[in-house]
């Protein structure tokens, strides 16, 4: 194996690393498909049984969710033109996914036999990114 190659696979994670870091398109794109994916959660809650198997994938949204904003306040502030652009880009998934999310909040809500312990617990661990 010549030198070039050897010096070319060492320095091949650190390039990749490179790759991989995060920028605010990426974080935006993972938290949007996240909030649409709580959605699908929440659309799947039809009675106890779905209610106690959606707490486990809300913890993991949370926890997703967490990481992706551990993310963005280790970033620099976007330039204004990336900030409009990203939310041209994405505000209207946002709003459409809080709309909808609210929506099922109110369905889930009235029925109490779908606000199980599990559920509620969930949620509330949810309820604690928005007052970070």
């Amino acid at each position: 194996m010549s030198a070039r190659t050897l010096t070319f696979l060492l320095a091949l994670p650190l390039l990749l690393a490179g790759c991989n870091k995060p920028d605010h398109e990426s974080v935006m794109k993972g938290m949007v498909q996240e909030m649409e994916r709580m959605l699908t959660v929440m659309r799947s809650i039809q009675d106890e049984s779905s209610s106690r198997a959606a707490a486990s994938q809300i913890r993991d949204i949370t926890k997703n969710l967490q990481d992706y904003t551990k993310r963005a306040q280790t970033m620099q502030r976007p330039t204004a033109s990336e900030d409009k652009r990203l939310k041209e880009a994405y505000d209207p998934r946002i709003q459409k996914a809080n709309a909808d999310m609210t929506a099922e909040a109110r369905r889930i809500a009235s029925n109490p036999k779908l606000m199980t312990p599990e559920l509620k617990s969930a949620l509330q661990e949810m309820n604690t990114l928005k007052n970070r």
